[in-house]
């Protein structure tokens, strides 16, 4: 009943908003897959200017044959009715990017620090609608020289897996200096854990029960439960747990014989229980990373830079940008950088995907994305980009890296474009865009790694006012048997503005 109220008051001051002339409203009915099941969608999304400041919002109800999806409506303590709240919100902006003071609290997309070499094209919604983060893109001038750009993934997580911060001096009109620093506190906060028990619900045989984590013989029966009595599924334990020392404790001899004379043979001959599973503790267990970087830049004229990046990881490893030329001919912007790094090093660390490759577990293993620069190799090579809006109907970006060495190739490539669909009859929305870095071969898409992202945004309109919109998203992931998995994220909406 309490949860019913909250989501009647929260729909009650979304609607009595619509009276107000400035406040553009849309609402949807569709459907979504969350945690591999589809349920209806209804929403109510209030844009709300006032002044400088804008609130977007996302108040929505998911729900099946089951009744109402409670995942997002859950006020059981303060932590999770502060989730709950902050979860409708969808953007709180604050004036527009370029200007002295810019800051954007919600959804994030194509976020960059500098020139891009350790923050480049981040986005926090990957996984959205599934998966919902509260982050922060702040740009701020101080006095007529000072920089700051500032960059926070999820306030919704204790570990945000993007915590980066710049600093620029301007040196004069035509010099600007700048220093970054990023990390990621820890790496395995980006597994899932629904039941908040610090196990990863990828190695937790109770994902939903906070209570129990370990079932070693698969039986049902935690292997903490009072009524198991076999817990690695080789016969009836010589041993119990005991809750209060909170360890595997031998029975005596006494208890033995007991147990003997009632089962017989059936008594697990183990003197110690060396068959179960471990616990992995996100509690216990730490991956941090953390990168710097120094950049600069020198303006040729209006239209021409001149540019050099350099960083380093805490492994250790490095690479630099130089020299690297950015302009503008018309409608394109081009850019172009010669690259040379040593051992474990990647550019772009944290990148469009990184949400998804942050760590990931395969079998009972986890790899986080900080353990695949063990296998990077010194290299070197090229990257260029290039975007354009053509004459205002299609807005475009690509890039290209390519980096070598005389063992390995490592190659990235990202793709977005944006058609206006004002001259197009019918035709609402139209948005594509594919990316997959740090691969030998980008463009095998039958063989999909986990960097490997794409989807597609399609709208028609259906009547005045009324669009019906398909959205695709694909990701991927390594499962428990460590192959690689799809990971479909699709929307069907019908969207409706008021």
């Amino acid at each position: 009943m309490k949860n019913a109220v909250y989501i009647i008051l929260i729909f009650g001051i979304s609607i009595s908003q619509f009276n107000y002339k400035k406040i553009n409203t849309s609402g949807t009915m569709g459907s979504s897959t969350i945690n591999g099941e589809i349920y209806n969608q209804v929403s109510i999304r209030p844009e709300i200017p006032i002044g400088r400041l804008g609130i977007g919002l996302d108040i929505y109800l998911y729900f099946n044959d089951q009744g109402i999806y409670k995942g997002n409506w859950d006020f059981q303590d303060g932590e999770t009715s502060y989730k709950t709240i902050i979860d409708k919100i969808y953007y709180i902006r604050w004036g527009q990017p370029g200007e002295p003071l810019y800051f954007r609290v919600g959804a994030l997309n194509q976020i960059s620090l500098g020139n891009g070499i350790l923050v480049k094209n981040y986005s926090n919604t990957m996984q959205y609608p599934e998966v919902r983060r509260i982050g922060l893109d702040c740009r701020m001038q101080i006095g007529n020289r000072v920089n700051l750009d500032i960059v926070h993934s999820d306030f919704k997580n204790l570990v945000p897996g993007v915590l980066g911060l710049r600093l620029g001096y301007d040196m004069s009109s035509r010099i600007e200096y700048g220093l970054s620093i990023v990390g990621d506190g820890n790496q395995y906060a980006g597994l899932s854990d629904r039941d908040k028990d610090n196990v990863p619900d990828a190695l937790d045989d109770f994902p939903d029960d906070k209570s129990w984590r370990l079932d070693t013989d698969g039986d049902g029966l935690a292997d903490h439960d009072v009524l198991e009595f076999d817990v690695d599924g080789d016969g009836l334990d010589n041993f119990y747990w005991d809750a209060v020392a909170n360890e595997y404790v031998d029975y005596t001899d006494e208890e033995l014989q007991l147990l003997q004379n009632i089962y017989g043979d059936r008594i697990d001959k183990d003197l110690s229980p060396t068959n179960i599973k471990s616990v992995f503790s996100l509690e216990d267990n730490k991956a941090p990373i953390y990168g710097y970087a120094l950049d600069f830049s020198f303006k040729l004229n209006r239209k021409i830079s001149l540019y050099g990046q350099y960083a380093v990881l805490d492994n250790n490893g490095w690479g630099f940008s130089f020299p690297a030329i950015y302009g503008k001919m018309g409608p394109l912007k081009l850019r172009a950088e010669y690259r040379q790094c040593s051992d474990q090093f990647m550019y772009s660390y944290w990148d469009r995907s990184y949400d998804l490759t942050r760590a990931n577990v395969s079998g009972d293993e986890i790899i986080t994305k900080s353990d695949k620069l063990l296998s990077l190799s010194a290299m070197q090579g090229y990257y260029v980009d290039m975007s354009s809006d053509l004459f205002g109907y299609i807005w475009m970006i690509a890039s290209y890296q390519d980096l070598y060495s005389e063992s390995s190739r490592n190659k990235s490539f990202q793709f977005d474009m944006n058609i206006n669909t004002e001259k197009i009859p019918k035709l609402e929305v139209a948005k594509v865009f594919y990316q997959r870095s740090n691969d030998e071969n980008i463009f095998d898409f039958k063989n999909p790694s986990p960097s490997t992202v794409y989807g597609y945004d399609v709208g028609f309109k259906v009547s005045k006012g009324m669009t019906m919109v398909y959205k695709n998203r694909m990701t991927y992931k390594t499962d428990a048997s460590g192959e690689i998995v799809s990971v479909p994220i699709m929307q069907i909406e019908t969207q409706m503005k008021f």
